[in-house]
């Protein structure tokens, strides 16, 4: 609009320096913005230019005017299209070097909890091996402690994964009272699943917002079950039989099953530890004359660590 108003439109010098003050314009949205608003900003000035100029400047006035602004407006698209790239490059590899460094703090604890409990095992299991090896014949209260030990030594290395200190003392306590308590933990599997899939969406380029909310949901899942594992202990009778078992490669993730004749209230009570995991675990309880059955599966919307075949 401003080419009508100039004394010698076809005079192709410096009257035409509002052209290169557009170019810092259009360069600056062309940079700002990845959607070609930049572009078509200049597109629109052309066009406006043209019909208002028509027959007052010839189309190599157009050049003159535009050729700048189009080499800004090139060079500013590329620039942010680079820079974005870079972004991204330097995103994943933050992403890859946090993994890393999970893995490392990852190996690190598994090194250490081998180590202590190499040493638990060691000092529980040594005198008994010795007492054994020494020979002679065993009182009832060795031989109560032998398999108190060896029970608790099973669940270290079956079930580590689920032994604390409360689900300890509470299995303790059972099995005083004559309770024999099965323990199992299996999640090698779903860890390896987990580790394909994170490895997988990597490599991708996708979020891996999916697999990393599958293992939050198998850890919230696991100290659930460890919370309902103590309070289900003390309500099993006395000379009955408890199995606990945790795969949470498998659709249902745990099971409880107690075999024996377990009052009313106690299968209340029981409904009640397991109504109390909601939102982290779903769990069916199923009661009768000599069983209770406790089914433990991933929360409902969220999707269990099924380990590809």
């Amino acid at each position: 609009m401003v080419t009508p108003l100039l004394p010698n439109p076809g005079s192709l010098d410096w009257q035409y320096w509002w052209g290169g003050g557009y170019a810092t314009a259009v360069g600056v949205l062309c940079f700002r913005y990845r959607n070609g608003v930049g572009v078509a900003v200049m597109a629109a000035m052309m066009a406006v230019d043209a019909v208002v100029s028509a027959g007052s400047l010839p189309i190599a006035g157009l050049l003159w005017n535009y050729t700048l602004m189009t080499v800004v407006a090139i060079f500013a698209s590329i620039l942010r299209r680079t820079l974005d790239d870079a972004a991204i490059v330097l995103s994943r590899a933050a992403a890859r070097e946090g993994r890393s460094r999970m893995q490392l703090i990852e190996d690190q604890a598994r090194v250490e909890e081998a180590d202590a409990r190499r040493a638990e095992l060691s000092t529980s299991a040594s005198p008994l091996l010795q007492r054994i090896v020494a020979g002679g014949s065993l009182t009832d209260a060795e031989r109560l402690g032998m398999e108190r030990a060896e029970a608790e030594i099973r669940d270290q290395l079956v079930a580590d994964l689920l032994v604390d200190a409360d689900v300890r003392v509470a299995t303790r306590r059972a099995r005083d009272r004559g309770v024999r308590v099965e323990l199992v933990a299996r999640d090698e599997d779903a860890e390896r699943f987990a580790a394909e899939r994170l490895a997988g969406l990597a490599a991708g380029g996708a979020p891996e917002a999916a697999a990393a909310a599958d293992c939050s949901d198998a850890s919230a899942g696991l100290e659930a079950f460890r919370t309902l594992l103590p309070a289900t202990l003390p309500l099993a009778p006395d000379d009955s039989r408890l199995a606990a078992h945790w795969s949470p490669a498998n659709p249902r993730w745990g099971s409880i099953v107690i075999v024996g004749r377990v009052p009313q209230d106690a299968v209340a009570a029981i409904r009640d530890a397991a109504a109390a995991t909601a939102g982290r675990l779903s769990t069916f309880v199923d009661d009768d004359e000599d069983s209770v059955l406790v089914e433990c599966s991933s929360p409902a919307g969220a999707a269990p660590l099924a380990v590809p075949s």
